[in-house]
């Protein structure tokens, strides 16, 4: 069985690659997808643990260990997400490989937004927002800014400025500057894009400070009382999300909308799987305000593991040669 650790991952594909594979990954349904998540209090925050498994039948099936512990606020220390995952022959049910589950978390997820801001922000973007700075940050700026290369502007906004500038200095090794700002509203309205990846109860994102024309990607919240973006936001928008299933009932930023009569499911316009069998998942107009829920899940785990995997092997055989 393979090994494939966090640089060895992040090194075998760009994210325009990645964003192509994972469209084309959708082309296959997975049958099986289940959760279990347990938390835990912790002072005034709450660790959570998550057990992810999908399978592919007849191709591949997989499962994630993750640990989500907020007050791992440390830069020496453990991060605040950390992972291992283990992929399966679905036929066989052999071990095939297991990958360091932190940077598959990390490369899954920003792909899944970066596939969003693929389909549906306007090409000639200028300004990109990041709304927290935590692990997930630098990933999701490096991400989006490979499929909208038009950014010029990068701000960032957390409420402890001293991450923002570790995220600053991480970029800068990879020649992306990135400013980090004090007043979040006055950010808002200037937004091409807005990123938001904190976790809150109290959205950020107030709807009634957005841009016409703005692409809002958002992945902090998945649990029900979890949420980044206010109900205005919702009305203004056009709302898609990478799964029905893996959103509807499940994250706060559908859910609360739903049952305080804002939006219906069917006012969710499409998903990932409607990407590849019709044309729903685009802009329909210049002016109009996007909303994409990155809801995750283990579907999307066990595609991109699959990806990473057979890229490995395929490097592994060609080194051979």
């Amino acid at each position: 069985m393979h090994y494939i650790d966090a640089d060895s991952a992040h090194s075998l594909f760009t994210y325009p690659e990645l964003v192509e594979q994972l469209l084309k990954a959708h082309q296959t349904p997975t049958e099986v997808i289940e959760d279990l998540l347990i938390e835990s209090e912790y002072q005034d925050l709450k660790n959570h643990f998550f057990l992810r498994t999908a399978w592919q039948k007849g191709h591949y099936l997989g499962s994630k260990n993750i640990t989500i512990f907020p007050q791992n606020r440390d830069p020496d220390g453990p991060p605040a997400i950390q992972a291992l995952y283990t992929l399966f022959d679905g036929n066989s049910g052999s071990a095939l490989c297991c990958l360091d589950g932190t940077a598959l978390t990390f490369i899954k997820t920003a792909t899944d937004s970066a596939l969003a801001t693929h389909l549906l922000a306007k090409k000639d973007i200028k300004t990109m927002l990041m709304i927290g700075a935590g692990g997930m940050a630098p990933h999701l700026i490096e991400a989006h800014c490979a499929l909208r290369p038009s950014i010029e502007n990068i701000y960032i906004f957390n409420r402890t400025q001293d991450r923002c500038i570790q995220v600053v200095d991480k970029l800068a090794k990879k020649a992306i500057t990135v400013t980090p700002i004090s007043e979040l509203d006055e950010a808002i309205p200037e937004a091409d894009l807005i990123c938001s990846a904190v976790t809150t109860a109290q959205p950020y994102v107030k709807g009634k400070l957005l841009k016409p024309g703005v692409h809002i990607d958002l992945i902090g919240a998945f649990t029900e009382e979890l949420r980044e973006a206010d109900n205005e936001t919702i009305r203004r928008g056009t709302v898609f999300v990478d799964s029905r299933r893996m959103t509807l009932g499940i994250v706060g930023e559908i859910v609360q909308p739903i049952k305080q009569g804002v939006m219906t499911a069917d006012d969710i316009k499409a998903d990932f799987y409607d990407a590849v069998n019709n044309d729903l998942f685009c802009r329909s107009y210049d002016d109009e305000i996007t909303v994409f829920k990155n809801g995750g899940g283990g579907h999307l785990d066990l595609m991109m593991a699959h990806i990473l995997y057979n890229r490995f092997i395929q490097q592994q055989s060609n080194e051979q040669i």
